[in-house]
């Protein structure tokens, strides 16, 4: 097929959304051939890339931004997602002039992937797929005791809100209806396109290029947890704390590693402290992937109680270690773990917090206890972490996205 891909953040050599429209545009184009419209402050970083690998087949790239008095107001302080919601009605106008020479089979909408924003491409009278989409995601209501008051807690209403919003725009509605396929991150985004709900499905858009082999994976450390993330309320820091400190009196000699960097930092050393726990949790800085591979392959598993990540890179990174990781039943972490993995899954609804880290202690508790078990849950983290290699990820969700394309 002619695909046309929408790609707002698309850069070779990064991570998160960059790293994303990149690689779906790489994968497709092993397939397909691939027309992809991104912003004007890519270009030097992809022609580079060319430059020094070469030039990969079926793969086009065409660079668009608004008029240059939008892009100075973008760099003196007009909100990116007011800048990117007029990249997407100026990039729709684009799109048109190359469909009328081009005459693409369909068009894909890949980033950013947000739901609150309407995209414009139905205007080529064409398929077009949107997403995966993430931003449904909230904390629920239970754990909102998690943040300060008010301005934590009112920025989490504030972006509810938002979403609310965001459904009373007449051009979402079009664009959501004209499409042919609603790709959601997580159910928590599904449920709010209640309304298309036929043509929704779950999808992650994040991949890995590699596992570890059985063999590299083998040595673990006992009683050796880690953390890699943003220290902030919403990755659950307190949830953390509080498990590992019920876990330390089960098993004194347990240690527990946080690696990143946040504004909670101050509360995590001042946690440290009034619990007598300076033996027992280091805390690293943010490092490069190849020393964080180390961490994962030795960690006895990852505790990650995120209340609303829309996908979860770092969880895909442990797991594709054999690294076991133990999260809350929201947002994007349960998609990736899957039905292999639901023993790890810790639920939320009408516990407190104080059930909360109970229940995720005594997960914990099995993995020291039961080594059949937890030898179980590394090997199915290895397997599910398969499934997101970059070049599955792609392939696996075009075969629905033609499938459906065919029953049109």
């Amino acid at each position: 097929m002619k695909i046309l891909l929408s790609a707002y953040a698309c850069e070779p050599n990064r991570g998160s959304e960059p790293g994303v429209g990149w690689q779906w545009a790489l994968q497709l184009a092993k397939h397909h051939e691939v027309f992809v419209l991104t912003r004007s402050n890519n270009e030097e970083v992809i022609q580079k890339y060319f430059e020094e690998h070469g030039k990969v087949e079926n793969l086009h790239f065409f660079y668009y931004d608004p008029p240059k008095f939008v892009v100075w107001l973008k760099h003196h302080g007009l909100p990116v997602n007011v800048f990117y919601d007029l990249w997407l009605s100026g990039l729709a106008k684009l799109a048109e002039k190359l469909h009328r020479k081009i005459h693409f089979d369909m068009a894909h909408h890949i980033t950013f992937g947000v739901f609150r924003d309407a995209v414009y491409l139905y205007r080529l009278g064409i398929p077009v797929v949107l997403g995966p989409m993430g931003g449904g995601e909230t904390t629920p209501k239970n754990l909102l005791n998690q943040y300060r008051w008010p301005a934590e807690r009112l920025r989490e209403y504030l972006r509810l809100w938002i979403n609310h919003l965001s459904l009373c725009n007449p051009f979402l509605h079009k664009s959501f209806s004209r499409s042919t396929l609603l790709l959601c991150k997580t159910r928590e985004t599904q449920r709010w396109l209640k309304k298309w709900q036929e043509k929704t499905k779950i999808y992650l858009e994040i991949g890995i290029h590699q596992t570890a082999t059985p063999e590299e994976i083998l040595e673990r450390k006992k009683d050796e947890f880690l953390y890699v993330g943003r220290f902030i309320p919403l990755k659950g820091i307190k949830i953390i704390l509080q498990t590992f400190r019920n876990y330390c009196q089960i098993y004194p000699e347990a240690h527990f590693t946080l690696i990143g960097k946040g504004e909670m930092e101050k509360d995590i050393r001042a946690f440290i402290s009034e619990n007598n726990l300076e033996k027992n949790v280091t805390i690293h800085d943010w490092m490069a992937q190849t020393e964080l591979i180390s961490f994962y392959r030795s960690a006895t598993a990852m505790i990650f109680p995120s209340m609303h990540d829309s996908s979860g890179n770092v969880v895909l990174e442990a797991m594709a270690q054999g690294c076991p990781v133990v999260c809350l039943d929201c947002g994007g972490p349960v998609t990736i773990l899957g039905d292999s993995l639901q023993e790890l899954i810790v639920p939320t609804p009408e516990r407190t917090v104080g059930e909360i880290c109970q229940n995720m202690t005594q997960v914990m508790n099995r993995l020291h206890e039961e080594p059949e078990w937890y030898r179980r849950m590394s090997n199915a983290s290895l397997r599910r972490a398969q499934d997101f290699l970059w070049p599955n990820v792609v392939e696996q969700c075009y075969k629905d996205i033609e499938s459906r394309l065919k029953n049109q």
